[in-house]
């Protein structure tokens, strides 16, 4: 969403927070969200077809990438079709206990979109023990959260 804004917006947006960056093919972007939204955004590599790939490239202003330590799974490594999503998943954490997460990010899609950007005003974020479900988890830290909010103060004023 914040890349079609910036592509609307070409001449006045100068910073650019991508948070859970999906993109989606072209074919999905006029779709209401429900089945066949989702069928569009499951085939294989569809992504690809973004124009946000030239939105970024063509990009001169900062972008902060914020991503999850477990959104953006590798699909080929869970048994599933590389260039989709590893969707729900039960993994042990880091206190070695089975938890659920929710995978729906691409993994191939945020090494395009580092691919794409001008690394001289590039910043990333990990948010680790992180899944798809961003606001539900910083509800529950909110240490995290107000650190969070902070950089991106930092890294957006000027």
């Amino acid at each position: 969403m914040a890349l079609k804004v910036a592509e609307a917006y070409k001449d006045s947006v100068r910073k650019n927070i991508l948070i859970a960056p999906a993109l989606y093919t072209e074919q999905a972007c006029p779709l209401p969200f429900g089945p066949l939204f989702k069928k569009s955004i499951s085939v294989q590599f569809s992504f690809l077809d973004s124009t946000s790939f030239s939105v970024l490239k063509n990009f001169k202003g900062e972008v902060l990438l914020i991503i999850r330590e477990y959104d953006g799974l590798s699909a080929k490594y869970f048994g599933r079709l590389a260039g989709t999503s590893v969707e729900k998943i039960k993994l042990r954490n880091k206190a070695s206990s089975l938890s659920d997460y929710y995978s729906a990010i691409h993994s191939e899609v945020i090494p395009e979109i580092e691919k794409h950007v001008d690394r001289n005003n590039f910043h990333k974020i990990i948010l680790s023990e992180c899944d798809h479900s961003i606001m539900s988890w910083l509800r529950d830290k909110t240490d995290v959260a107000k650190i969070l909010s902070n950089k991106i103060v930092f890294l957006t004023s000027s």
